[in-house]
């Protein structure tokens, strides 16, 4: 799991480096996507800390 964690955080951060170097304009936007949603799965990728409290049911 963290394999691919670190996969998706080193992609997003040539993402967003390379979307800085862009113009401003639609390119740059999409680029800015692209780093936006690696960095999201990096994070989803990641376990919680240890000895945290397992997260809340979902009230209905």
């Amino acid at each position: 799991m963290a394999d691919s964690t670190q996969y998706f955080r080193a992609h997003a951060v040539a993402a967003l480096r390379k979307a800085r170097s862009l113009p401003l304009g639609r390119q740059r936007a999409k680029q800015r996507m692209v780093a936006r949603v690696c960095h999201l799965l990096a994070k989803q990728g990641t376990p919680p800390p240890r000895g945290s409290a397992p997260p809340a049911p979902a009230r209905s």
